[in-house]
C-alpha cells in the first residue's frame, strides 16, 4: 500500500504507537508535513471502555465529530452480521466498525482543529489491529469536510 505501518506496543497491548511513512506524496500525511513545514502528531488516539457512553458524553459537549457517509454503514451491514439498532446507533453517532478473529472494534473521530489536528477514539474487545479498513473511509471524510469548509469560506468572501 500507500502506507507503511509499524506498532510499537507495551507487554499487554494498552499502550500502542503506530508509526506511518509513506514516499507517495499523495498521502495524507505528506501533504500534511508541506502544508505545515514538518512532520509532528497529526493525531492522538485514546482508548475508551464504553463507546456509547463516550460518544454522549462527546455529543453533549458540543464536540463536533467527523460525518462518516451512510454508505459505509450500508457496506457495514453487507460486511458483517450486526444487528440494524446497532448499525443505526453507529451512522447517528459517526462510529467506524471493524472485527478480526479476536475481536470486535469501534472509531470515532473528531473533527480536525487547528493545523489539522484531531482525536480518534477506539473500543478493543480483543481486536488486535488498528481500524485499518477504515483508514480511507476517514481520509476520505476529512477531505470531503475539507473541501466543504473551503467551499463555505469562499461562499462568505464572495
Amino acid at each position: 500500500g500507500l502506507i507503511q505501518s509499524q506498532v510499537l506496543q507495551n507487554y499487554n497491548g494498552r499502550f500502542r504507537l503506530a508509526l506511518n511513512a509513506s514516499a507517495s506524496p499523495d498521502t495524507a500525511s505528506n501533504r500534511f508535513v508541506r502544508q505545515y513545514g514538518g512532520s509532528g502528531i497529526h493525531h492522538v488516539a485514546l482508548r475508551t471502555s464504553a463507546m456509547r457512553d463516550t460518544s454522549a458524553g462527546l455529543r453533549q459537549a458540543g464536540t463536533p465529530l467527523l460525518p462518516i457517509p451512510g454508505n459505509y454503514y450500508r457496506d457495514l451491514a453487507a460486511r458483517f452480521d450486526l444487528p440494524a439498532q446497532t448499525l443505526q446507533w453507529m451512522q447517528e453517532h459517526h462510529i467506524l466498525f471493524d472485527q478480526d478473529g479476536d475481536g470486535d472494534f469501534h472509531q470515532l473521530y473528531t473533527q480536525p482543529g487547528r493545523q489539522a489536528f484531531f482525536f480518534e477514539l477506539v473500543q478493543r474487545e480483543g481486536y488486535q489491529g488498528l481500524g485499518a479498513p477504515n483508514a480511507f473511509v476517514r481520509v476520505t471524510a476529512q477531505q470531503r469536510l475539507e473541501a466543504e469548509t473551503n467551499s463555505s469560506a469562499q461562499d462568505a468572501a464572495v
